[in-house]
């Protein structure tokens, strides 16, 4: 196997497969194709073998795409050094999302665990409408009802539901139990409240304490009308909380502080020299801890009523799943992890099965997840190989914390571990200049600081820019502030889309093909919009990818079409391609397309 063409660290990571290794690897850095050559050189008689065969190797990626194109690697890999039956095999390995790799454990497995083997996955966006519907049910239609019952004190505080997308109500708090639970073994059991809050007469002094605090610098702020405003509101909240805590009955009393805290103007940062403002910050940041405070005060009583609301939501969203003989993602995770801690001979059978266990985007991974690979990674995870980077954790759901990946960092490189260090630090991706741009702007404090690892460029990829402009352009769209500009969001999206489109042309008269340009969206909803501005420069354009792709209308057209190549019988798909705008059929040309003539007789046929 011929490992000339890779960095050093590449060829660390490949030739280590005996022991822990731990790798960070920074965006464009040739990870998968390190994961994938480290398979096939485990497979190889230089390694020793590593492994007798691919069904010894686990890896795990985040997207089952990335295992398709990790197993076709594979696959040509072994073939060109003449392994051509293990690479035939390579379509049945253990190479999956997690979540893949616990559906074939649970179907293995299934009688033995009490599931049936037939059990369907449960998407996210199905499950989200399961947990919806459950809540609702809980609620009900006629809020006084509930109201009147079990929950009357919950509902007395909090709204069942409500129209304001960060107001808190009933439903919202639900919600957020449920998607903290998934990601628990224990459930709502798991579930952890807290210590109960301060008293009121503690946060009114810690509130109280700040405005007076502030004082000196609002006096020092000037005569502006803000300064004057500010200086009015700090004394009034200095006079209420003084008697608000003179008040010997109302010092405990939540909901009192409560009013008062909503009678107290927050100051602004928006006048004055940077010291006032340095001031005035400290401030605002005590006074928003008191209010989170005063808020968790007055839910804290209700944790019981809302906990007994949330396990009736529970036991609704489990009888959805049993119903429709479905488990969720978190299922599969909890149940596997279970299985494996009450049938030995089934943790028996899968501990000892790998001798490489690979994990891909680590830095994505929650603790539950964790726990699962350490119970198939060997003793002191002598077969464990993780790759991450903290600098691309964008996810952040069912329980990811970048957090957990840091501590998983330091875990591998103890000693009681010993994990060998990798850094793949040379991107193959992109050019110098846009690396040295990305590591002025990651490299500040305000963003990754010291801890950002700053990527080298690969000096033998040639340059194919021309033009005169600079290769980093950046554009920026300001909305105009305050009302009567006439200046709407959209506006700004449509001035920033409009101005990229332009660069383009600019580079298409610099000779660059408009084959080779593209613009990543961070969401689709505006691909319309930058679209329109490009085709007005001229351009051919095409809209591809996203969550909205798939339901464009014309996309479903053209989908429903090859369905009806595929399998002419298919009359509802040849149905909506003749009556769409692809074709524009009307009602009589379909009775014509319907109609057959007998020659003979002349007698119609429909």
């Amino acid at each position: 196997m011929t490992l000339s063409t890779c960095t050093p660290g590449q060829r660390q990571s490949i030739e280590h497969v005996r022991g822990p290794l731990l790798v960070s690897a920074g965006a464009g850095s040739g990870k998968t194709f390190t994961l994938t050559q480290r398979i096939a050189y485990a497979l190889l008689p230089e390694s020793g073998p590593a492994a007798s065969g691919v069904d010894e190797v686990l890896a795990i990626t985040f997207t089952e795409k990335a295992a398709a194109e990790i197993k076709a690697r594979v696959k040509r890999t072994l073939r060109a050094e003449g392994l051509a039956e293990e690479a035939l095999r390579v379509d049945g390995a253990w190479i999956s999302t997690i979540h893949g790799m616990c559906a074939r454990i649970l179907r293995a497995h299934a009688l033995d665990l009490g599931l049936d083997p037939a059990f369907g996955i449960m998407g996210d966006a199905e499950r989200a409408e399961a947990v919806a519907d459950a809540i609702d049910g809980a609620l009900g239609d006629d809020n006084d009802i509930i109201a009147r019952g079990s929950y009357a004190a919950l509902f007395d505080e909090y709204p069942a539901r409500s129209t304001m997308p960060l107001a808190p109500s009933v439903a919202s708090m639900l919600q957020a139990l449920m998607d903290k639970a998934a990601g628990l073994r224990g459930g709502l059991d798991a579930l952890d409240f807290g210590p109960s809050p301060a008293q009121a007469s503690t946060l009114a002094r810690e509130l109280l304490l700040a405005y007076e605090g502030v004082l000196p610098a609002l006096e020092r702020a000037g005569k502006s009308a803000s300064a004057e405003r500010a200086r009015a509101a700090a004394a009034d909240a200095v006079e209420a909380l003084g008697a608000f805590l003179a008040d010997a009955s109302a010092a405990s009393d939540a909901r009192a502080l409560a009013a008062v805290v909503d009678g107290c103007a927050y100051l602004p940062c928006t006048f004055g020299g940077a010291d006032v403002k340095a001031e005035v910050k400290a401030y605002q940041a005590v006074h928003a801890r008191v209010a989170q405070n005063v808020a968790l005060a007055l839910a804290h009583p209700l944790a019981s009523e809302l906990m007994a609301l949330a396990r009736e939501v529970t036991a609704r969203f489990e009888g959805a799943k049993r119903a429709a003989c479905k488990l969720d993602n978190d299922d599969l995770l909890v149940r596997t992890l279970d299985a494996f801690e009450r049938c030995p001979d089934i943790a028996a059978r899968y501990e000892r099965r790998f001798k490489l266990v690979m994990v891909d985007e680590f830095q994505d991974t929650s603790q539950l997840q964790i726990d699962m690979i350490a119970r198939l990674a060997g003793p002191r995870c002598a077969h464990l190989c993780t790759v991450g980077d903290a600098q691309q954790s964008i996810y952040r759901f069912r329980g990811a914390d970048v957090n957990v990946y840091e501590a998983h960092k330091k875990a591998m490189r103890a000693d009681e571990v010993g994990a060998l260090y990798v850094e793949l630090t040379k991107n193959f991706r992109s050019h110098g200049d846009v690396l040295s741009f990305v590591d002025r702007v990651f490299e500040q404090s305000t963003v990754f600081g010291e801890a950002f690892m700053s990527l080298e460029p690969n000096e033998q990829r040639p340059s194919c820019y021309r033009g005169s402009a600079p290769r980093i352009d950046l554009v920026l769209s300001v909305q105009p502030a305050g009302r009567g500009t006439g200046v709407r969001t959209a506006d700004a999206k449509r001035a920033g889309a409009e101005a990229i489109a332009r660069r383009f042309a600019a580079l298409r008269e610099d000779g660059h093909a408009p084959g080779d340009m593209v613009v990543l969206l961070g969401k689709m909803s505006r691909a319309g919009m930058y679209a329109e501005a490009l085709r007005a420069e001229g351009f051919e354009c095409v809209v591809t990818g996203g969550s909205l792709f798939a339901s464009a209308p014309e996309v479903r057209v053209v989908a429903r079409f090859v369905e009806a190549l595929a399998n002419p019988a298919n009359t509802a798909a040849l149905f909506e391609v003749l009556t769409s705008d692809m074709m524009r059929l009307s009602a009589d040309d379909l009775l014509v397309l319907t109609t057959e003539e007998d020659p003979e007789t002349g007698c119609v046929r429909r």
